[in-house]
């Protein structure tokens, strides 16, 4: 298929240039149609179906902006994303996919990619990302390639750090570098995202208990979604410092907070969900746990295991409905989680030491 030919992008033009690369002529269509109206300013300079046809074209259109999916022919959207980086310093790409593939994110960003859209696109996250670039794309100017590591003892020192100084001590470093990383890449954006998330990668990677680094691992994930929407730096600086609270009372046994954060979250989810089904291996996989880790830093903070909290709950619960309410037995049992009202009965019995029916009588008489 034949493409038409886009006359090059005048010196000192303020249009901006906008291009799809995607084997689906569909998404083009769409972009199209988007934009035109919504954004008419915008110059939507075409479609094409490969890595290397999408090379071309930005580079004979001057593209500002490139929508492009990971998977393409050719070469792949990330190969390709890093190309026009390096022909084209102050382009702006963004990657489609339909996987939220953790590993690709991370690669994508690592390489400078501005963003990321799972398909499928909303019309309203469509525009949004868009709207995020021309901003940038106003106060840009040419990137600087950065190959080599600007502060690799800094980095080293850090991880020493996580693993015996202090969280004072881990902060007091942290500001050290990020102000050596704002003054060796002149405060530039990405440079400045692409050496952070270098540095929250190395101290994630650098635990080998597997439990530890599963958490570390989410806080991890939590830290590249929220910095990839950044397009201030002091909104990187902003995620990239809760990261290190976050990673640091891992780390640190002294510390509390982290777990407490954790184990809050999970007496709320019970406190909700008591007449649901849920398990430990239910909230462990919402909140992207292990159930064996989930199950230890349960046991550990609250002085019992999960199954026996989620009864005690559950039987508050129930000693409340019984004396509030003149529900049925039947409708308290399944109010507070238990579909079998006749195993509800016995458990009931068996921890309280009478029977429900009794429990109401003799309390609603003292009352």
């Amino acid at each position: 298929m034949l493409f038409p030919i886009y006359p090059k992008k005048e010196e000192g033009s303020t249009t901006v240039n906008l291009m799809v690369v995607d084997p689906s002529p569909l998404q083009g269509q769409a972009f199209e149609h988007i934009i035109k109206k919504n954004r008419p300013d915008i110059s939507y300079v075409g479609q094409v179906f490969s890595g290397k046809a999408g090379i071309e074209l930005a580079q004979q259109t001057h593209a500002d902006i490139v929508f492009a999916e990971i998977y393409i022919a050719g070469t792949d959207g990330l190969s390709m994303a890093r190309k026009l980086k390096e022909l084209l310093p102050q382009i702006l790409v963004v990657v489609l996919t339909v996987m939220d593939d953790f590993c690709l994110v991370d690669k994508a960003l690592r390489i400078g990619v501005n963003d990321y859209l799972l398909k499928p696109i909303s019309q309203k996250d469509l525009l949004s990302v868009i709207d995020n670039l021309i901003d940038l794309n106003s106060n840009s100017r040419p990137i600087q390639p950065q190959h080599t590591d600007p502060l690799p003892a800094y980095y080293k020192d850090l991880l020493k750090l996580f693993k015996t100084g202090t969280i004072e001590q881990i902060f007091n470093l942290t500001d050290v570098i990020v102000s050596e990383l704002s003054i060796k890449t002149d405060r530039e954006l990405n440079q400045i995202r692409s050496q952070l998330i270098n540095i929250a990668t190395e101290i994630t990677s650098a635990e080998q208990n597997a439990n530890l680094n599963g958490v570390l691992t989410i806080v991890y994930k939590e830290f590249l979604s929220d910095i990839i929407k950044a397009q201030q730096i002091e909104c990187l600086l902003s995620s990239f410092n809760n990261y290190i609270q976050k990673s640091a009372s891992l780390y640190n046994q002294e510390d509390h907070s982290y777990r407490f954060e954790v184990i809050s979250r999970i007496q709320e989810i019970i406190e909700f969900r008591l007449n649901d089904n849920i398990t430990l291996e239910s909230i462990a996989a919402e909140m992207y746990f292990t159930p064996s880790y989930l199950s230890r830093l349960f046991k550990k903070e609250i002085g019992k295991n999960f199954s026996d909290y989620l009864i005690d709950r559950r039987l508050e619960k129930a000693k409340i409905l019984l004396l509030s309410t003149n529900r049925t037995i039947d409708s308290i049992a399944q109010e507070t989680g238990y579909e079998n009202a006749n195993s509800f009965r016995r458990l009931f019995k068996s921890k309280i030491g009478m029977s429900a029916t009794e429990y109401r009588s003799v309390n609603q008489m003292s009352q």
